[in-house]
């Protein structure tokens, strides 16, 4: 009885290790999910560094137009 029980308990480990490595994400997919946050963030890093730049164009336009030694907005 009790060399059946490990028997059992034994199979049972091995198809649920089985089960939750099959339902993972394959290398692959892992991958392609890897590419596309990539994408994002270099997307969004662009966007970042064109709205900075922006404003500090806009900063830079203000300034031209003051008199030496006055204050900017």
């Amino acid at each position: 009885m009790n060399i059946r029980v490990t028997r059992i308990v034994t199979l049972s480990v091995f198809v649920l290790s089985l089960l939750m490595y099959s339902c993972g994400t394959s290398s692959e997919e892992r991958r392609q999910q890897e590419i596309e946050d990539s994408l994002r963030l270099e997307k969004e890093r662009r966007e970042l560094l064109d709205r900075a730049n922006r404003m500090f164009q806009t900063d830079t336009l203000k300034g031209e137009g003051k008199a030496e030694g006055e204050e900017l907005d």
